[in-house]
């Protein structure tokens, strides 16, 4: 049994929570264990965790993360990272221990700028959106089975926002994810409040009309509640591309979904931080997981669509959407 289809058989899967084409699937433990590393977005807008460039001159896959805790801190795959030179996002999950100071892997989601706006990176507790995260969680798996390094495709990062920008219609001076964002904020939040944790809930699974995309699952339910909205509007941002077309999926195709990582073959590496990384992939999915002392600390896995990337049809369909919300 590998460590995917171990953790997912600890949860079950709650009932369906929708708001327009987005369904989350609640997945719910009846113990969690007791949080004990801090959040990363909040110890970073404290000022404890200190995120730089790594040095003047800046370089573009890499950060200096500083922890002047005295616990470990964790960083959830994706974290957007605003300022210094341009905004990033982290390449993994990481558990940054105490008192340290590391250097992270990181991918540029703002292609027009390379100068100054801060010294010190912070957070606005957003993340990367889905479909280019779990791209990038792919290849960055293959690096680190190719090269042993834990660097992402930028060019494929850079494609996946530009196809984004011209899907959406979302257009920023200097390609930026945050600007993309920005530019749906109304409806994004929307969608965020209609999706409110339930009281077990340690994890989610997402589906974008009857499509399962894919899943976070923490260790504890603190940890799933701080980090529900951004992934939520992670999701999201890709769901405004698509109109609603058909029910979503049943609970019965979520649990077949899970079923499809059990076969996964799994590749172990020390983690960046403290614990295990662990890394399994096929032509149809992705997934990783953080493991520290034997326990799961963040799991996820998700379907690739490469195939439908960029696709004329998926513009189609973001066009025909566009016209009926205008009324035109």
């Amino acid at each position: 049994m590998n460590i995917f289809e171990a953790s997912l058989s600890q949860v079950s899967i709650g009932f369906p929570i929708s708001m327009q084409n987005l369904t989350m699937f609640p997945l719910e433990a009846e113990i969690s264990e007791k949080e004990n590393y801090l959040d990363f977005s909040e110890q970073v807008n404290l000022g404890t965790v200190k995120v730089t460039e790594v040095d003047e001159s800046g370089s573009v896959p890499t950060l200096f993360v500083e922890n002047k805790n005295e616990d470990a801190v964790f960083i959830l795959d994706g974290e957007h990272l605003i300022g210094a030179k341009q905004d990033r996002i982290v390449n993994l999950s990481i558990l940054l221990p105490a008192l340290k100071k590391i250097e992270i892997p990181v991918s540029c989601v703002e292609q027009g700028r390379w100068s100054y706006t801060t010294e010190h990176f912070f957070s606005e507790g957003k993340m990367h959106f889905n479909r280019g995260r779990r791209s990038r969680q792919r290849s960055v798996s293959e690096s680190m089975a190719d090269r042993r390094t834990r660097s992402s495709n930028q060019s494929e990062v850079w494609n996946d926002i530009s196809d984004k920008e011209r899907l959406l219609g979302a257009h920023s001076r200097t390609a930026s994810m945050r600007d993309m964002y920005s530019s749906f904020e109304e409806i994004l939040n929307l969608i965020k409040e209609g999706m409110r944790p339930t009281p077990n809930q340690v994890g989610s699974l997402f589906s974008i009309n009857e499509r399962i995309i894919g899943f976070d699952l923490f260790n504890s339910r603190d940890t799933l509640n701080k980090h529900l909205e951004k992934l939520v509007e992670s999701m999201a941002v890709d769901a405004l591309e698509y109109r609603m077309e058909t029910p979503h999926p049943s609970r019965e195709e979520a649990r077949l979904f899970f079923e499809e990582f059990s076969a996964l073959e799994a590749a172990k590496y020390p983690a960046l931080g403290l614990g295990e990384d662990v890394r399994a992939y096929s032509d149809r999915l992705t997934a990783s997981a953080l493991v520290h002392k034997d326990k799961a600390i963040h799991v996820s896995g998700f379907i690739l669509d490469s195939n439908i990337r960029g696709s004329s049809e998926r513009r189609r369909s973001f066009e025909q959407m566009r016209r009926s919300r205008s009324g035109n």
